[in-house]
């Protein structure tokens, strides 16, 4: 069964966290609190930070396995000494109807975005290759630099703008988890945001050539590791 529990605003987490010590062992197996949140995590050049987000305000859920309600019973009286509730329910929700709730805000629980921020300055190779064609002396160089070009603009050395490229065809996928993914640049920087779960593969990856933590921490050098993994996901998909 499932209780909403009806907190202060912005208190959810500390709400969570003193249940999850007031609670005793012998219920804790059988209770589950539940604080819909969206967890981000930025990376950026050495630095690393976490916030998370509250995703059903003002409000956390227990779900407790019991047959007697007993294990409920001690929770509510838990409850009523945490400054930082308000009310706990006692009628309980049903299962359908909170998996449908969850669904609607369109994520797992606690489920981990991965936000990548990065110096971007725009790669000016397309504009050389093309004033290099204009400038070509002979057939040949000419020849050789259109094939450059073509060849720039197929597949981008720019890790940003492979990264946009590979996700506006993951867009175009029914996998949910392409719909989580997002790319924004400006002249100055370039954010790609990605769910947990890809930022996870790339390290195995990079853990296989010896990458080291250190040399992840660095965006240009994780973003490359995070396209390979989008490709590869993308491929599996067709």
């Amino acid at each position: 069964m499932i209780y909403a529990i009806y907190c202060k605003t912005g208190s959810e987490m500390k709400a969570k966290e003193l249940l999850e010590q007031l609670i005793p062992d012998r219920i804790q197996e059988k209770a589950t609190i539940i604080c819909p949140s969206s967890t981000t995590i930025c990376i950026k050049d050495h630095r690393r930070s976490k916030r998370i987000r509250n995703m059903a305000y003002n409000y956390i859920y227990i779900q407790i396995k019991d047959s007697d309600g007993s294990s409920f019973n001690e929770v509510y009286e838990i409850c009523r000494g945490i400054p930082y509730i308000n009310k706990i329910f006692d009628r309980s929700i049903p299962e359908q109807e909170f998996n449908r709730f969850m669904k609607r805000l369109g994520m797992t629980i606690n489920e981990a975005e991965v936000l990548i921020e990065t110096n971007y300055s725009y790669d000016k190779k397309t504009k050389r290759y093309l004033n290099q064609i204009n400038q070509a002396l002979t057939p040949e160089e000419r020849s050789q630099m259109e094939s450059n070009l073509e060849e720039e603009m197929e597949r981008p050395s720019c890790v940003i703008e492979q990264s946009e490229r590979l996700i506006k065809v993951a867009k175009k996928s029914d996998n949910s988890k392409f719909q989580r993914v997002y790319v924004h640049r400006s002249k100055k920087k370039g954010l790609v945001q990605v769910p947990y779960e890809i930022l996870n593969k790339a390290l195995q990856v990079a853990k296989q050539e010896n990458i080291t933590v250190s040399q992840l921490e660095k965006p240009k050098v994780l973003l490359p590791y995070i396209n390979r993994v989008l490709e590869k996901e993308l491929m599996t998909q067709q």
